[in-house]
């Protein structure tokens, strides 16, 4: 499928800015707290807001600009990642935080890089350890583990 630059980026503009307004509609039932201690609808709505002005200032630029040069959608990477989060989302639980992640980020490393499965392996490790120490340790978040360990 082929379509403009120009198109293709007026739509996904259009989409950021969908789903800025979709925060900020679905953070209005919750409190937004104070300055001093803000509640927890405070940044989705924050977010929101920042998300719909940089869309449409991008949609804004890209609608008075006339060129753009064809592009080819439809790219296999694309889908082999899209299954692989659909993958993530079905065993994450079951395998636990650090074993899918590192499944996960091996898989997206040697899809979109030139290293070898081992280096991809071990940086896909460090990187989960590393969000595993920062979210459980440091946050306190508790992260699913590999139940039969």
């Amino acid at each position: 499928m082929r379509v403009s630059e120009r198109n293709g980026e007026l739509v996904i503009a259009g989409v950021l800015c969908f789903i800025g307004i979709l925060w900020i509609v679905l953070a209005g039932p919750m409190p937004y707290g104070e300055f001093s201690v803000p509640g927890p609808g405070f940044l989705p709505t924050l977010l929101g807001a920042l998300m719909c002005g940089v869309s449409l200032a991008l949609g804004i630029r890209l609608f008075w600009s006339k060129t753009g040069r064809p592009i080819h959608i439809g790219h296999p990477r694309i889908w082999i990642t899209i299954a692989a989060l659909i993958l993530l989302a079905v065993i994450f639980e079951p395998l636990g935080f650090f074993l899918t992640t590192t499944l996960f980020v091996a898989l997206i490393l040697k899809l979109l890089s030139p290293l070898k499965w081992v280096a991809c392996s071990l940086w896909a490790a460090c990187g989960a350890l590393v969000a595993y120490l920062f979210f459980d340790l440091l946050l306190g978040i508790q992260l699913p583990r590999i139940p039969w360990l």
